[in-house]
């Protein structure tokens, strides 16, 4: 092989390997910090574990499905068969679940805000 057939091999193996490792694994609008609490192509479901918001994302399209706040205990189930979303037993989205496509439910606890106390140590002289 000559030499300018072998970088040629290179470069086209690093492009392929930079394009696959900058596939994204989330929708831009779910956050970072958020947990993937299940994905499939079926049935899905998930608890949240406190407060926070959930995100139904479906993989093919890159589509937020779904999201809403949530309270600690409350569940998720996607069904992907009778194209809906429910949040408990309530019935949360009625439309656009392509059967057969991957979803995946994110979880978001938002930011945790950390109250700093500083206390002040004064000496008397």
């Amino acid at each position: 092989m000559s030499n300018s057939r072998h970088i040629a091999v290179i470069v086209t193996l690093a492009a392929v390997l930079v394009a696959a490792g900058c596939r994204h694994d989330r929708h831009p609008s779910v956050p970072a910090r958020a947990m993937m609490l299940s994905e499939g192509d079926g049935r899905l479901a998930a608890s949240a574990e406190g407060p926070g918001t959930f995100y139904v994302v479906d993989e093919r399209s890159n589509e937020i499905r779904y999201s809403g706040k949530v309270e600690r205990g409350q569940s998720i189930t996607v069904d992907p068969r009778e194209n809906e979303i429910r949040v408990d037993d309530r019935v949360v989205s009625e439309n656009r679940l392509n059967s057969g496509n991957r979803h995946r439910i994110f979880f978001d606890r938002g930011e945790v805000v950390r109250e700093r106390i500083t206390i002040e140590e004064r000496r008397s002289r």
